[in-house]
Parts: C-alpha cells; structure tokens; sequence
C-alpha cells in the first residue's frame, strides 16, 4: 500500500530576530510533516518558538525577522519562493489561522460581519449578497445564536468566547485543508474552552482538515492531538503519537512539563513538580539547549547536542539518556 503524501512538509525551519546584540533564533532547523485529516500539537513553554513557526510557515515574520527554509510543501505546492500575492491567495483561502487574541486579531472598527464578507468576497470571488449568506451560515455552524445580530457587533461588544468563535469562522469561512489554531482556548474559562474545543473536533470530522494546535496545555493535548512535537528553545526535541509522549516520555523536558500538571488521582498532601530554573543553553556551547535544567544532565550533554534517537517506529526524542534509563530515577554520572 502506497503511503500517502501529507498535507504539509516543512523542512529546516528557521526564523531569527536581529538584536543590538546580535541574531536571536527563535526556530532552529525545525523539521515537520502533517498528515491529510490529523491533528498536530505543537508543545512547549512560552518563548519555545511554537509561535514563530507557524508564521514562519505562513512567511508572516516581518523585520527585524527572518524566515529562512530549505523546502515548505503544501499538497505539493513549493511555498519557499513564491510570490507575495499568491502566497496570499493560499493564507486564508487554504491555510486558515485562528490567532492567539482574537481581541487584536479582529479589527475593532469594523463589525465582524463586514469582516467575514470581505473575507469571503476576497477568497471566493463572490458577490455580497452570496459572501453575507456564507458568513450567516458559517457564524451559525461555529454554534453562534442570532447570527444576523451578531454580524452588526464590533470584536469590544462580544465575549472572549464568542469572539473565539468569531475567529474560528474568519479562519473557516473559505473552507481551508488545513487550520491553524494559535492558543485558541488561553484566554477563556474552562466550561468555553471544552466548548471550543468540542466545536473544533466537529468540524475537523466534518470538514476533514488538517489541524496544528499550538498550545502550552497537555491537558488540551491529550483529548484532541493525533500527534505531538514538543519543542524547546526553538527546537523539536521529542516527537511521537500522543500516546507515545505521554505514556512512554522519551525526553526530560516533556517529562517535567508532564509532572507540572495538577492530577486528579494524586493525593491530597501532593505538591506540584515545578520546572527546573535555569536559561536556555545558547548554540555556542555545542551542547543540549536543555542541559542547564535538566535534572538528570551528565557531562556529554554540556558539550555535544543530541540526535534523535528513535525509541519506537514514529517516537523520537533528541537525548543522550539510553532509552532504557528514562524511565528510571538514576542515571550513572548525573548531577546532583
């Protein structure tokens, strides 16, 4: 049986940001796939570059950035190269975004309704009348009563959770082969975003996208993701099934992001595992970026980055540890 393409290839991802100091690397070599129909959770704290990769997938980081890549393959299409103006007809036509704050993300002097009809009339090509019913209906499928009121509202006069699903319109209302949601759930109560995220694995059954969901949430993770790249200073450092990351951690890191979080079957006197202090370990070094935090570090990791070491047929993690210690509380020569 031939294997099929994905959707989306990136290969040796960069984006980079020039300082007094010199050139900051937010996305170092990032290499990635998603598959037609699957959901990909980018992973990592604040400042791990999750961000930044997707706009620089979207060639959307402006000066002081840069975006270099050696190869961006969406459904065969070379995005590396191309044109302003038809690299614009592919973000939001094809690629639809959901943006991290929908409170800027949205125009806040034009009601949202005139937003998704331009949109609409931009991308498709149809006429006003056409472009307001598709974005009644859109408004409407994302689960929005009185859709026809809501069209007259400006992003200040709406809740963040309906506001959310503004977005989530905006990014749907030309139906896209891939989505890409931004932190869509951080700014929202928990009873919204199990909402939002229930509406978004509908649609996703509904209209077989292709999803990258950002996020700092492995809780999120676990009910919605197919698979998981953790990323940490820039990097993806371990990268599996969901299950595999979370049942078989391959990495320190995704462990102590794991052990971070609160767990209903601990015991009541459990304290959380806080993340090790520490600063990212710059590339000069030449060793893992992770090594200043992590608990088990030994020599060679000061000094030489790791490969990927490949624990199961699609589970790698970027680590020095032998599989067989991962698991286990002591490691000969770590520090104490």
């Amino acid at each position: 049986m031939t294997r099929m393409e994905p959707l989306l290839s990136v290969r040796n991802l960069d984006v980079a940001f020039d300082t007094a100091t010199g050139p900051v690397r937010a996305v170092r070599g990032l290499s990635f796939d998603v598959g037609r129909g699957e959901i990909v959770a980018l992973v990592g704290e604040s400042g791990s570059g999750k961000s930044n990769a997707v706009l620089g997938v979207l060639d959307l980081v402006r000066a002081p950035g840069r975006r270099t890549c050696d190869s961006i393959l969406f459904d065969g299409q070379e995005l590396v190269g191309m044109p302003a103006r038809q690299m614009r007809r592919i973000r939001g036509g094809r690629i639809g975004m959901i943006f991290q704050d929908p409170m800027t993300a949205l125009n806040p002097l034009i009601p949202v309704g005139r937003q998704l009809i331009d949109l609409a009339r931009d991308h498709l090509g149809l006429d006003r009348a056409a472009a307001r019913t598709r974005a009644l209906s859109i408004l409407a499928r994302v689960g929005i009563t009185a859709p026809e009121e809501r069209m007259k509202s400006y992003p200040h006069q709406m809740s963040g959770g309906i506001r959310q699903r503004v977005m989530i319109a905006m990014a749907l209302i030309c139906e896209p082969d891939l989505l890409i949601a931004d932190e869509p759930t951080t700014a929202l109560d928990v009873t919204i975003q199990a909402q939002i995220i229930e509406l978004v694995k509908e649609l996703q059954a509904e209209f077989g996208l292709s999803i990258i969901w950002i996020t700092h949430d492995l809780g999120v993770v676990a009910t919605l993701a197919d698979r998981v790249i953790v990323m940490y200073g820039g990097r993806e450092i371990e990268t599996g099934s969901a299950d595999d990351v979370f049942n078989r951690t391959g990495h320190p890191y995704t462990q102590a992001l794991l052990d971070s979080m609160p767990r209903i079957d601990a015991p009541e006197e459990a304290e959380l595992r806080a993340l090790p202090s520490g600063r990212l370990t710059s590339d000069d070094s030449g060793g893992c970026a992770f090594s200043e935090r992590c608990p088990r570090v030994f020599d060679r990791c000061r000094v030489e980055a790791p490969p990927f070491a490949t624990l199961a047929p699609a589970h790698q993690a970027r680590c020095w540890l032998p599989v067989d210690t991962l698991a286990s509380e002591d490691v000969p020569g770590a520090s104490q």
